[in-house]
């Protein structure tokens, strides 16, 4: 019969209690980010959900998501509407970035993508 093998902590003497505590309840992946839903709530955007593309209409001023369930997780979710109200800022009213040759141009285009990624 094979000996079971001490885990390392089992190897170590003299560690603070809290190496032995129980790891952390771990949040549930679909679970949504509650600070990050008020965040986006506060932003004033409309946020429109259906389909299966996530962007941002500037001629109709509005944010398209596809359902909160087609995501991995809550933050997969976060992290794409992030992206997408991010080039929402880019209206006269708000931050003013000319999108008017992002369809066109794929320089603008580039330039708009990296401004939404930072």
């Amino acid at each position: 019969m094979r000996r079971r093998q001490p885990t390392l902590l089992e190897q170590i003497d003299g560690l603070p209690d809290t190496y032995y505590a129980p790891p952390a309840k771990v949040q549930d992946p679909v679970e949504r980010i509650e600070s990050a839903d008020r965040f986006f709530k506060a932003t004033g955007a409309v946020i429109r959900h259906g389909g299966n593309q996530a962007y941002y209409s500037p001629v109709m001023d509005y944010i398209q998501m596809p359902p909160f369930e087609a995501f991995r997780d809550a933050a997969g979710y976060a992290a794409v509407l992030s992206h997408e109200a991010t080039h929402w800022t880019a209206a006269e009213n708000r931050v003013g970035r000319d999108l008017s040759r992002y369809a066109k141009d794929r320089t603008e285009r580039a330039r708009e993508e990296l401004v939404a990624l930072s």
